[in-house]
């Protein structure tokens, strides 16, 4: 069995199989970054070459190869499971566990790739798809913007509120196998999400705090909803070994709401 293309073979099969046919690396070929490419990479770095989109004409106009940035602690540690099976159908080094590798460092993979070509899919929460994003911040402030990707999400932590107002549903529980999910990515259409910087300042004259900047997305909540994220934030940062299950996880979000009220911004 071709762990690339998925094709199997009788074992008597195999040599003669292996001189006739050319791995084409099966339905997810546009995903799939290829050995063979990094290979190419590799030289022309050592040749000071930069320009790889004639190296990615080789790979044809629908090459739009997928990063992953999977959280493996996410989703009852549902995550790591899903690192596996994505290793099996992509090539391994285009996935990666960001509680091990930072997504600023993981992200520079796109800069091997052509300019605006690359996707990423987030798997975890809120706070992963967050730390993503901001790291792409960080991407353009290195001037790095024509290698920034688009994001896509699945779901794996508790309230996924951003992941289901893109589309990507509120949680994923492993309903649908990996290969479907990747299905979803290639089809998935692209839009823009505004980002703001916010920064909130103490007023005095004799005031020597900075002044604190927060990043958020383009929507926001003000009330008893940010009130019981925030606090289902401080809980499982006390205590991480309390909140390991995800249906304990939604009970504890549930109850929130009992903590009283007051002015915060969900981002």
């Amino acid at each position: 069995r071709c762990i690339w293309c998925q094709k199997t073979v009788h074992d008597e099969c195999m040599r003669s199989s292996l001189k006739n046919e050319t791995c084409d690396f099966g339905e997810f070929r546009n995903l799939i970054i290829p050995p063979s490419y990094l290979t190419s990479i590799n030289q022309m770095r050592k040749d000071k070459k930069t320009d790889y989109a004639m190296l990615a004409s080789k790979l044809g106009k629908q090459w739009t190869p997928l990063i992953i940035l999977a959280n493996s602690r996410s989703g009852t540690n549902m995550g790591d499971g899903l690192l596996g099976e994505f290793r099996i159908l992509l090539n391994p080094v285009q996935v990666f566990d960001v509680t091990k590798t930072p997504p600023i460092k993981a992200l520079q993979l796109c800069t091997l790739l052509p300019y605006h070509s690359a996707r990423v899919l987030v798997c975890g929460g809120d706070g992963t798809v967050g730390w993503v994003l901001d790291a792409i911040d960080e991407m353009k402030i290195k001037g790095q913007e024509k290698y920034i990707p688009q994001v896509a999400v699945l779901p794996l932590g508790t309230g996924n509120d951003l992941s289901n107002t893109l589309g990507w549903g509120t949680s994923y529980t492993g309903e649908i196998p990996v290969a479907q999910v990747l299905r979803n990515v290639m089809e998935a259409d692209g839009i823009k999400l505004d980002r703001w910087k916010v920064q909130v300042t103490n007023k005095g004259y004799y005031n020597l705090r900075k002044p604190k900047e927060f990043t958020m997305n383009n929507y926001f909540s003000v009330g008893p909803d940010a009130l019981m994220a925030l606090n289902f934030h401080a809980h499982r940062e006390k205590a991480p070994s309390l909140f390991s299950s995800r249906i304990l996880n939604k009970a504890g979000y549930i109850l929130g709401y009992s903590f009283g009220g007051s002015l915060v911004l969900e981002f």
